[in-house]
């Protein structure tokens, strides 16, 4: 191992030294417990793929050479791991490094400096479970730069920047808090709380001296990814009290203006970057792996996993199918779908925005929405799986219901017909064992003492069918045993012990898949700081525009000022992330839907587009689809529900039907303009084809006064017939996949 370079080092010495990383392997939470009682969080699979894959493959594109992976519980499962079944560690130098006695990230970085591993200067810090693709090696410049101009430069955290009513949205923390001050001019960081019982912060106002313009920022994902120079170690060795490398270390040393130390900022807009801290955020970044926003690391790489190679194959609509799959020709598998190698989909089943894994058997008419199964999950037929997680080796029988939110862990069964109510947890552990990170003080006792899983002791254990039916194996996981606390806010016993466990239930209900109810409220508080910090940054012009359009909103149709301010300020040449925040803020305003903002921006874009002067159909689709490509960040935000994207239908059509001026030069270009729109993915095939049953059943009687119902007769029935005879390929490209399989068995 190469020699530490002294501090007073070269900087050709530096050079020498391979950019190292320190990798924490454990999260410090317990937020998928149970299942981080038998496998280790940074091991469980994100679209099939282990979690740490990901950090290791980001680490080594962005020129990391030597990892230090630091490890306490399931430290042996993770080294067999890096050592024989990681595709990406055998490109790395990681060493893994165990330490049970650490308890805390604080602990973990002590004893890295106690060792004298951390050799590189600056060196990468970040956490297992985060999942990016931004441009590290730019921060690592960047950070280096600073450092040699001001030697009080000492760190550089990367936030990803959250923009309002985007997907990145489902990755942030319903718990999250962030505010952070950054200097707008040099992103230095001077403010960074991240506490719910807080509800106001302070900034000394020794900062003002120094810093002009101090922004204040809530819309910030802090994606636990640091360039580190040594005088971070020091600061750890030297102060024990600093546990949490945010909430004491950041907090502290950020507001700390005697010590002149300083930590920056670097915002990421187009990146993605996110952290797997619980179950929600776990199919958030799951969906956006499938929504391709973590190019180049998606499925059909084929670079990444655990033991053999994955073969995977793309498939329009974000559908990825590893090989050996065996789909039944009436089974419907919709958008942002994975299916493992070797698994089976009967007759009649429909697979929506789900990751299936390796080996696993799907009945007849079984719906799975929104849900993990990992590898070897049977579901007969009948059953239905909602926004749940089901870890290897789960059985749901015939007929059984599970409920959304609820987490099954390691070869659970629910019996048939049962219904496993919203936001349960089943484990066949009768104790915990280890977890993914470390308890708090009050539970070290307890967390010494391991128990084996109930049916080790060679008696099969007596499960209740109360909790998972008659012939169900596993038991409830409680609220007591998740540790969820939050305080009483009555003094009458009884009325405060009801409100408690109500208020337990929904910050349990806040860390899983579904929970609409608690998700809404805490996205209206999002908007509407998102809005306040919007407003305040926006020109005096674009206030008094949107004032305007307020103040007029009873007399002037709510589309007509959306559309004007489409118009007016795409042709002045206004950001278009910036006038979306205006037309946002418009609309909750005035209470409006997404689908009406929508039903107004496509009419706008198309008035921009140039008819006159003898332009050619092929010029004006090309000016549509570069205009249409501008905007297309804006109305992905628009997306919300499926009939946001019937909105985007609705809006071409009528807009091409009428005046009849408009309808000569638009109406052969309808069945164009939807292709446009499919190719942006603002619409699916789903809803146009459903779109189009609609026009034909309706078509006898609207015929007369229709235009478009006559359109789609004509010239749109070559596009839907492409768009059904693209369904069929699929569907003969699974069934010729089957016969090859078939005919290789009978060999």
């Amino acid at each position: 191992m190469p020699r530490r370079a002294a501090p007073n080092a070269s900087d050709d010495t530096r050079r020498e030294v391979p950019l190292q990383a320190v990798l924490f392997a454990d999260s410090f939470t317990e937020t998928f417990r149970p299942i981080t009682l038998e496998l280790p969080k940074v091991l469980l699979p994100l679209a099939n793929v282990p979690m740490l894959e990901y950090s290791l493959e980001f680490l080594a594109a962005s020129g990391v050479q030597e990892v230090l992976l630091f490890c306490t519980g399931h430290a042996e499962r993770i080294e067999r791991f890096i050592e024989h079944e990681s595709q990406v560690a055998r490109r790395l130098d990681v060493t893994c490094v165990s330490s049970p006695s650490c308890l805390t990230a604080g602990d973990a970085l002590r004893e890295l400096d106690r060792r004298q591993l951390v050799q590189s200067n600056p060196f990468v810090l970040m956490s297992g479970d985060a999942v990016a693709n931004v441009d590290l090696q730019a921060a690592v410049d960047e950070h280096k730069r600073r450092k040699k101009a001001d030697p009080n430069c000492i760190m550089t955290s990367i936030f990803k920047e959250l923009r309002p009513n985007s997907g990145a949205s489902q990755v942030r923390p319903l718990a999250d808090e962030l505010v952070v001050g950054v200097d707008a001019a040099t992103s230095q960081l001077v403010l960074y709380e991240d506490d719910p019982q807080q509800r106001s912060t302070r900034l000394a106002t020794l900062f003002l001296e120094d810093h002009a313009q101090i922004a204040l920022r809530s819309d910030l994902l802090d994606c636990y990814i640091d360039v580190c120079s040594s005088e971070v170690l020091l600061k750890f060795a030297e102060d024990f009290d600093y546990q949490d490398l945010r909430r004491d270390f950041l907090h502290n040393e950020a507001q700390n203006y005697e010590l002149g130390k300083k930590f920056f900022a670097k915002i990421v807009t187009d990146e993605f970057a996110a952290r797997v801290m619980d179950p929600r955020t776990y199919a958030g970044v799951s969906q956006a792996i499938l929504q391709r926003w973590v190019f180049p690391m998606v499925p059909d790489a084929n670079y990444l996993g655990a033991g053999e190679v994955t073969q995977y194959e793309y498939l329009r609509g974000m559908r990825y199918k590893d090989a050996n799959v065996t789909l039944a020709r009436t089974c419907d598998v919709q958008r942002e779908c994975i299916l493992g190698a070797g698994t089976t989909v009967a007759d009649h089943t429909r697979v929506r925005k789900s990751a299936i894994g390796k080996d696993c058997v799907i009945g007849e008419n079984v719906t799975i929405d929104g849900s993990f199964l990992w590898s070897n999950v049977v579901v007969e037929d009948g059953a239905v799986v909602t926004n749940a997680i089901l870890c290897d080796n789960v059985v749901v029988k015939r007929g059984a219901v599970v409920g959304e939110g609820c987490v099954l862990s390691f070869g659970v069964v629910i019996g048939e017909g049962f219904t496993l109510p919203p936001y349960t947890k089943v484990t066949k552990s009768l104790a915990q064992v280890e977890d993914d990170g470390f308890s708090s003080d009050e539970d070290d006792e307890a967390s010494a003492e391991k128990a084996e899983p109930a049916a080790s002791n060679g008696a099969p254990a007596q499960w209740n069918p109360k909790d998972v039916g008659v012939g169900g194996v596993g038991r409830i996981w409680t609220l007591d045993e998740d540790d969820i606390e939050v305080d009483s806010d009555s003094d009458d016993e009884e009325q405060a012990g009801a409100k408690k466990q109500a208020r337990r239930l929904d910050k349990l209900k806040s860390t899983l898949i579904g929970a609409r109810d608690v998700v809404s409220k805490k996205m209206h508080r999002w908007e509407e700081w998102d809005t306040l910090s919007s407003s305040e940054e926006e020109d005096e012009d674009e206030d008094d525009l949107l004032a305007e359009a307020n103040a007029t909103a009873v007399e002037v149709p709510f589309h007509q000022i959306i559309r004007e301010n489409v118009c007016t300020g795409d042709a002045a040449g206004h950001n278009v992330d910036d006038l979306f925040m205006e037309i946002k803020s418009f609309k909750f305003a005035q209470n409006r839907s997404f689908a009406e903002v929508i039903g107004a921006i496509v009419p706008g874009l198309l008035d921009l587009i140039p008819t006159g002067n003898g332009q050619s159909a092929m010029t004006i689709l090309g000016n549509v689809r570069t205009k249409f490509q501008k905007w297309s960040s804006v109305i992905q935000r628009c997306l919300v529900e499926q009939e946001d994207q019937l909105a985007v239908v609705d809006a071409l059509e009528g807009y091409c039907a009428a005046p009849e001026e408009r309808r000569v030069i638009w109406l052969p270009l309808f069945r164009f303009l939807l292709q446009t729109v499919y190719d942006l993915e603002w619409v699916s095939d789903d809803v146009i084809l459903e779109w189009h049953g609609a026009k034909q059943a309706n078509a006898d009687e609207e015929e007369a006064s229709d235009a478009v119902a006559a359109a789609s007769k004509k010239d749109m029935q070559e596009f839907i017939d492409w768009l059904q005879e693209s369904e069929d390929d699929d569907d003969d490209d699974d069934e010729d996949d089957d016969s090859e399989e078939d005919d290789s068995d009978d060999e």
